[in-house]
């Protein structure tokens, strides 16, 4: 069995990411890093108390900054000079709980996410000014959001971000726990999305229900009257901005919890383009990010918590500055920033420790302006400069870079004679966003218009991506035809780039069209089986042949299991568990072996183990009464020795309070071994991930330091539910009879839902929908109050100590 590191996955992209030696994903001490020739000046420390935490900032014309508490009032900033010359007022606005803001066309216009307190719904506002944004109007609902139960729309992947195309037109960004909203125009770009599932997946473990079309852009071209969908498929992207011809590009997110599984995605720099699909599905089901019917990243990032983004357009910085794309990661504190011409790459231009970034924004001064904050920590104002030698004259802007791009997104959304003989030639053009718009603008038209030529086209890579749009869009009654068609570009196939569109062809012609007839998929699996498992692409393969039940799967498969990558390893066992056919009892035993070994040497994120378990409880589920009394305790889970602490004595109930000075005062000196031994008798690692080890329902701890001061960890500590995020508090069920069920949601489908009671166990109960009363998020933390009640003062420190530094004994808390 091969052992794979947590982060062996992001080697690839260490290659793209480059900068200065003094940065690291954990920052080495408490300062800011910059690169040579900037200044960074912390110009306001925000009250906790009275203005909250910020999560979303811009400026009015006059270069005064406003920012949003995530739970509270809207503030202006006016920057001074200094951090004494800076002055702060809240806004005489009744607008708030913003994630995202933005002031033009003289108006403020902002996201809300969540409730306001008056009761107005979650949505996009917008309030004019008369005097460059010294007042407003009373705010207006311009669109309304709701969840993915119907409900106002509220949380960290609620909706998010609004901008203003150079071309005036609205933008708005929403992760993927919000609806698309009501009354979208029939004309939107994006349309026709699916889940695209071949077999079953695996669903995610922190939320089960949550499907296609995942996170979504919208846009409007009259101010928010009408509104269009312009993409699907994202995950959970905060803030867009555009290039400088007019370009949408977002930051999305990861599901950090799948490193280690084939089908994770690293967060990813991404052009939003008309009827986009960028291919976010629940758990196991994510699409590979070169299928041809989505669209690849314009550049992989790798670890990282995506918030605010800017272009750096009207910074006074040296020109490379001007023409990046700046990013924040609020998790692991850093500002990115990536120059996208021909050759993408990465580095970061920010760090610092705890820098939990929420927002970036270009001022008028040409300084660049942040934000921290986010989940009740401490909120700072800081203001990035360039003071070196280098010019920092504008540069000029990098326009003409997408005409035909432009051209084929312009047949999107509706009938045109002239669409599909534009576009067609470009199904085989070398730019895989070209082809995507080509595509997406044949598919617009009628397809008896497009239909036979498709059929009979000769150039193999135009042929095999028509076939894509066929299964997409014609009757089920054209599948015989297009397999066969398929067939043949098999047969004839000179690139790999084709053979996966024939694979894709094939997937999409049986999830779109049904299971075919048994002499069409004995024709397929014939071509399949010759080529697995020396195909380019064996696991798309492998899951064909198990969804035509080919009867040599098992055995070509398993002796994979010892000689493939860790994640290969995975995605195979993925596919077998659902074979219930073709298996010797050496085969089962072979399998159920590796599924052991896979359990205690396999290394990755939360979700690794929980999808093993769920491997093995459906491969069980296939197995006949006399296979299993064969197969005896092989079957069963590997039993893990349990680590047993030492009691520890009660010592005394501490308060945050009790605490706070000594945190201030002992920063330096502490122990490593202590503060190590200290976290682990805390069973902290039953629920919270650090490093490699630890459970699944509650936050990251692995870069706490980089977000978190030691006194807001001590407060998240002694006082866990002053601030829960919504991706990890409890939902209480009141159901009709009068009973409470209060856990995390594990899976919901139209009829029930299953509870996960206990944090300790993954035992579930049902509940039938039709017994629910009410349900809401508990206001009550599941982490415990009093859990450092049985450490010592000195033990405290520590423990706060080795958190911050992420278990790095050289960590400058552990120095004298």
């Amino acid at each position: 069995m091969k052992k794979l590191s947590m982060f062996l996955s992001y080697l690839h992209v260490s290659a793209f990411i480059c900068g200065f030696i003094s940065f690291s994903v954990r920052a080495a001490d408490d300062d800011l890093k910059l690169p040579p020739g900037f200044r960074g000046e912390m110009l306001y420390s925000v009250p906790r108390e009275k203005q909250g935490s910020w999560v979303s900032m811009t400026h009015d014309p006059k270069g005064r900054l406003i920012a949003s508490d995530q739970f509270g009032p809207l503030y202006r900033i006016t920057p001074g000079e200094s951090a004494a010359t800076t002055k702060v007022e809240k806004l005489n606005l009744a607008l708030g709980h913003a994630h995202g803001l933005s002031y033009a066309k003289s108006s403020l216009f902002a996201v809300v996410n969540g409730a306001l307190p008056d009761g107005r719904p979650a949505g996009l506002y917008r309030a004019i000014s008369h005097d460059d944004g010294d007042t407003f109007d009373a705010p207006q609902l311009l669109l309304a959001f709701k969840d993915r139960n119907g409900n106002v729309a509220a949380g960290e992947h609620g909706p998010h971000g609004v901008r203003i195309a150079p071309d005036g037109t609205l933008y708005i960004i929403a992760g993927n726990f919000t609806q698309i909203p009501e009354h979208i125009l029939p004309d939107s770009p994006a349309k026709n999305w699916n889940e695209e599932l071949l077999l079953p997946r695996m669903t995610d473990h922190l939320d089960a229900t949550t499907m296609a079309p995942g996170g979504w852009v919208a846009t409007s071209r009259d101010d928010g009257k009408t509104w269009r969908l312009l993409c699907t498929g994202l995950r959970n992207s905060y803030d867009l901005d555009f290039t400088d011809d007019g370009e949408p590009i977002t930051f999305d997110s990861d599901m950090e919890w799948d490193v280690g599984a084939p089908w994770y995605r690293p967060t990813r720099i991404t052009h939003l383009v008309s009827g986009g699909e960028y291919g976010w599905r629940n758990g196991s089901a994510k699409w590979r990010a070169d299928y041809p019917d989505t669209l690849p990243p314009v550049l992989n990032v790798g670890l990282a918590s995506p918030t605010g983004v800017t272009f750096g357009r009207g910074l006074k910085f040296p020109a490379k500055y001007q023409q990046a794309f700046f990013m924040a990661d609020w998790a692991y504190g850093r500002i990115f920033m990536a120059t996208l011409d021909a050759h993408p790459r990465v580095e970061v231009f920010a760090s610092k420790r705890p820098f939990p970034v929420t927002s970036l924004v270009v001022n008028t001064d040409g300084a660049l302006y942040t934000i921290t904050g986010g989940r009740g920590v401490q909120s700072e104002l800081w203001r990035f400069s360039y003071v070196g030698s280098a010019s920092t004259s504008p540069t000029l802007p990098l326009i003409g870079s997408f005409p035909l791009l432009t051209e084929l997104e312009s047949f999107h959304g509706h009938v045109d004679p002239k669409a599909v003989d534009v576009a067609w030639p470009y199904l085989s053009h070398a730019d895989a966003t070209i082809r995507f718009a080509a595509r997406v603008a044949i598919e617009w038209q009628p397809v008896a218009t497009w239909q036979e030529r498709a059929l009979t086209e000769t150039n193999s890579q135009r042929a095999a991506l028509a076939m894509i749009g066929l299964c997409r869009c014609a009757d089920k009654s054209l599948q015989p035809r297009i397999l066969k068609r398929l067939n043949q570009l098999f047969d004839a196939r000179s690139q790999n780039t084709d053979l996966l569109t024939i694979l894709r062809g094939y997937e999409l012609c049986f999830i779109r069209m049904g299971a075919p007839s048994t002499e069409l998929a004995a024709e397929v699996e014939k071509r399949l089986d010759a080529l697995y498992p020396n195909s380019p692409y064996p696991l798309e393969v492998c899951q064909l042949l198990a969804y035509l039940h080919d009867p040599k799967l098992v055995t070509k498969t398993i002796p994979l299991l010892a000689t493939a990558t860790a994640e290969d390893q995975l995605g195979y066992a993925t596919t077998l568990r659902l074979v219930k056919d073709g298996w010797s009892i050496d085969d089962r035993r072979a399998f159920f072996h590796w599924l052991n070994q896979a359990e205690t040497h396999l290394v990755g994120a939360f979700n690794l183990p929980l999808f093993l378990q769920q491997i093995r409880n459906d491969a069980i589920a296939t197995l006949s009464p006399e296979e299993k009394a064969q197969l005896g305790s092989l079957i069963d889970a590997p039993v893990k020795a349990a680590t047993v602490q030492k009691p520890r004595r009660f010592v005394r109930h501490w308060t945050y309070e009790d605490l706070l000075p000594l945190v201030e005062a002992r920063q330096h000196g502490r122990s490593f071994e202590n503060g190590k031994s200290a976290f682990e008798s805390l069973s902290c690692l039953q629920c919270h991930r650090f490093g490699e080890a630890g459970g699944d329902v509650g936050p990251l701890l692995t870069v706490v330091g980089n977000r978190m001061s030691g006194a807001e960890i001590l407060e998240s500590i002694t006082k866990p539910s002053k601030v829960i995020s919504d991706q990890y508090a409890a939902t209480v069920f009141v159901l009709k009879s009068g009973e409470v069920v209060e856990g995390r949601v594990a899976k919901e489908d139209d009829a029930t839902v299953r509870v996960r009671t206990s944090p300790f166990t993954p035992n579930t109960t049902t509940i039938s929908k039709a017994d629910i009363r009410k349900r809401s998020l508990s206001p009550v933390s599941p982490m415990p109050e009093g859990l450092i009640d049985t450490l010592t003062a000195d033990d405290i420190l520590d423990v706060l100590a080795y958190l911050r530094s992420a278990a790095n004994p050289d960590d400058e808390a552990f120095h004298k």
